[in-house]
């Protein structure tokens, strides 16, 4: 019959995972496990992420502008569509939808720039006829 891990974890309650085989904690409690641990932490940091990972996009994502709104728009709405078709894996559609959110932000702050230049200058010159 197996055995619960016999650790107390850091906020008190009883470890609920159960014991190794020939041992009395989990793996994550077993005090002669630290190598094999950290040597497990270091490879789940590493993965598979971007080893020989190619991600290939469709035909005319490069090609798009995202000098508006309205642009940025039309990507997401090709990159969905894309996505939907499976012609676009879900991690370059985040990655495609973190980048549109952001050219977002930067479009209303360079707009929001754009405005109080003009105000600035409809100002200037009134004070300058006053």
């Amino acid at each position: 019959m197996a055995r619960l891990c016999k650790a107390i974890r850091k906020d008190g309650v009883p470890c609920a995972a159960y014991a190794l085989a020939g041992s009395d904690y989990c793996f994550t409690h077993d005090p002669s496990l630290v190598t094999k641990r950290a040597a497990a932490r270091r490879k789940g940091g590493r993965g598979k992420r971007g080893k020989g990972l190619v991600r290939v996009l469709p035909d005319g994502v490069g090609n798009l502008s995202l000098d508006s709104a309205e642009a940025v728009r039309a990507l997401l709405e090709s990159c969905i569509g894309w996505a939907l078709r499976g012609e676009l894996d879900r991690h370059s559609l985040h990655e495609i939808t973190y980048a549109a959110n952001a050219t977002i932000g930067a479009l209303k702050v360079s707009a929001l720039a754009d405005r109080i230049a003009a105000l600035e200058k409809r100002l200037s010159k009134k004070a300058a006829e006053e």
